[in-house]
């Protein structure tokens, strides 16, 4: 029997939209093999996508103010497109543009900036398969890069071919610039990473999703009373999906696999001796995203639950959040649930509970580099309690018809660190 499908107010106005943007798009979408005049870089600096239950977040920073449109559209339709209302590009010439899921599809797709009614250059969107589905795939983190720098690492992640890229953490250091810490200053050099020429084969072929870490925040150990509330704005100027104030932690579905991703700054308590917000430990993610995040674990039905954390769960997190976290997921949360994390500059991969585990996958690109003192629950650390002494990028594969994902901390220079099997 065919499915038939329910149309809801929402999915009847997407439709209506996709339908007019349809009929507005007579002009050939040359772009999509990737001639459009935006290829050489002289439409738009850089584009990147993120995607939610909402649908997709488009930034896409211009050379000059401009209106920007996007166009999508399905590899198995490439002559017809959907094209979003125009916009005005923002403060530093970026353009933020929300597109509703039913106009996106779900398979491969493309998409392509219009800058001042002149096509683009063309993007990947990769098939993101449906929640609750077997498909295997790939994804990529990491943290913690110089500025004005290159990150050879982040060719190793493109090589994967992930279907998602998240930076975690400190895109930069200009905190130790004390001459530089305004919100201009702050753009320029997020902007400069997001149209580096590293970072460009991930943005043309994979979702990406950023938070803030303390320098992005503009204080070394920045917590919720040191943030410097221009930076917020700054990254929220540049970044899809990132706010200026308020709740900015985020959750999505892949596959058979939830997400979420944390912010471990915003919302942290001061160091001892505190106050605390909960009268009893330091907490790094605050009382209402830790109910969130513990609460969406425990509703997820799906095999891994992964969970982004800008800084290590074994070596940074209090003992009392710690203990409440692994307790409540050991007794309340089916399936798997990795920390994905960074901030301490080191590689490593622990186990800080019965059906948890951590991959620290950490710096992308910084000489500096730390120790990993023995923990509880490790099961490797690169160079053992002593610094460690590569740039690494984690890479990890889904294969749920294995019932296994594979942690991996990849080298810049394609060589890998270390692996994980572990049971999903």
């Amino acid at each position: 029997m065919q499915e038939v499908a329910t149309l809801d107010r929402r999915s009847f106005l997407a439709a209506g939209a996709m339908t007019l943007a349809t009929a507005a798009c007579t002009a050939p979408l040359n772009a999509a093999s990737g001639t459009g005049t935006g290829s050489t870089g002289s439409v738009d600096d850089f584009g990147v996508a993120t995607f939610d239950a909402t649908g997709v977040d488009f930034a896409v920073g211009t050379e000059a103010a401009s209106t920007v449109s996007v166009r999508v559209w399905s590899d198995s339709a490439p002559d017809t497109a959907f094209e979003s209302p125009p916009a005005p590009a923002g403060a530093g010439n970026v353009a933020m543009i929300h597109v509703e899921a039913a106009a996106v599809p779900a398979a491969a797709a493309s998409w392509q900036p219009v800058v001042d009614g002149t096509p683009g250059k063309a993007r990947r969107l990769p098939a993101r398969p449906p929640p609750g589905t077997g498909a295997p795939f790939t994804f990529a983190f990491g943290a913690c890069a110089l500025q004005d720098e290159a990150v050879p690492v982040l060719a190793a992640a493109a090589a994967a071919d992930p279907v998602l890229f998240a930076w975690i953490g400190d895109l930069g250091y200009l905190d130790s610039h004390p001459g530089a810490q305004t919100e201009d200053d702050y753009r320029s050099m997020f902007r400069a990473f997001l149209t580096s020429d590293d970072l460009r084969p991930l943005l043309d072929r994979a979702w990406f999703y950023g938070v803030q870490d303390d320098h992005d925040y503009g204080r070394n150990g920045a917590w919720r009373d040191t943030v410097q509330p221009f930076t917020a704005a700054a990254y929220a100027g540049v970044v899809p999906g990132a706010v200026t104030s308020g709740p900015n932690w985020r959750q999505w579905s892949l596959g058979d696999a939830d997400f979420w991703l944390t912010d471990n700054r915003r919302f942290a308590d001061p160091p001892e001796p505190g106050p605390f917000e909960n009268g009893r430990y330091r907490s790094m993610l605050g009382n209402a995203q830790r109910d969130w995040l513990l609460g969406g674990l425990a509703a997820s039905q799906a095999r891994l639950k992964v969970v982004f954390l800008p800084q290590t769960f074994t070596w940074y997190f209090s003992g009392g959040e710690k203990r409440e976290i692994s307790e409540f997921v050991q007794s309340a949360v089916s399936g798997t649930v990795l920390f994905c994390c960074g901030d301490k500059h080191a590689g490593a991969f622990a186990r800080p509970g019965r059906n948890i585990w951590e991959l620290l996958a950490c710096p992308l690109h910084n000489p500096v580099k730390h120790e990993t003192p023995s923990k509880a629950g490790v099961l490797w650390t690169e160079n053992g309690e002593s610094k460690a002494t590569s740039d690494a990028v984690g890479l990890v594969d889904v294969d749920p018809a294995a019932d296994r994902a594979v942690l991996r901390l990849v080298d810049d220079r394609g060589g890998e660190l270390h692996r994980e099997v572990i049971p999903i």
